[in-house]
């Protein structure tokens, strides 16, 4: 009898040890929702009461960190919050009191931000290679991304910027990588920062 007990002690303890040596080992997002990544090559939706969502400014508030990002700073110049993802990626918020009510219009911030960029490059709004614009949507607000390269002490970086605009303000969601031209991996990048982006 003690020998069935023992046997079947050692069963439970050898078939649980696998479950209980799975290991955490990096986090996601999949369809806007983190993931925690797991050793045995599985994964699992992390619950959203876990999900750590940080202030930015106002009426903006940031999810990423279950997905990897780290924010930096507060914020600087413009910047309402700044973020790290790795050493290739970075992403930023900048929130504006002004909206539609106040005359903004995509084509003027479009404007505004290729002028900014220019003016990290040294030269003009014009001289800034733009690689498109794209419809987006930031926490279900339609609003479109600016993708363009601006270079800086002999580094280039692509940056996508989508700007979402309500009646009285104006939010750009800004990743920007090293690089001097969009991939796919950017595209899905910045698509997981937008969905980690709260407007409230």
């Amino acid at each position: 009898m003690k020998r069935m007990w023992l046997v079947a002690g050692l069963a439970t303890v050898a078939l649980g040890f696998p479950a209980a040596a799975q290991q955490v080992v990096g986090t996601s997002l999949v369809d806007g929702r983190p993931v925690q990544l797991m050793s045995d090559f599985s994964w699992k939706y992390v619950s959203q009461t876990g999900t750590s969502c940080q202030s930015v400014q106002d009426q903006v508030s940031f999810c990423g960190q279950d997905a990897g990002w780290r924010r930096t700073s507060s914020g600087s110049g413009d910047a309402a919050a700044m973020y790290r993802l790795n050493d290739r990626t970075y992403g930023l918020f900048i929130v504006e009191g002004l909206g539609l009510e106040d005359g903004i219009s995509a084509k003027m911030m479009r404007s505004a931000i290729l002028e900014n960029a220019a003016k990290l490059s040294g030269g003009e709004g014009k001289d800034v290679p733009v690689l498109g614009i794209e419809p987006a949507k930031v926490d279900g607000l339609p609003s479109e991304t600016v993708i363009y390269v601006a270079n800086s002490d002999g580094m280039s970086f692509v940056f996508l910027n989508t700007i979402a605009m309500d009646k009285k303000s104006t939010v750009q969601a800004v990743t920007y990588h090293v690089g001097n031209n969009v991939t796919d991996e950017m595209r899905a990048l910045h698509k997981r920062f937008l969905d980690a982006t709260r407007l409230k």
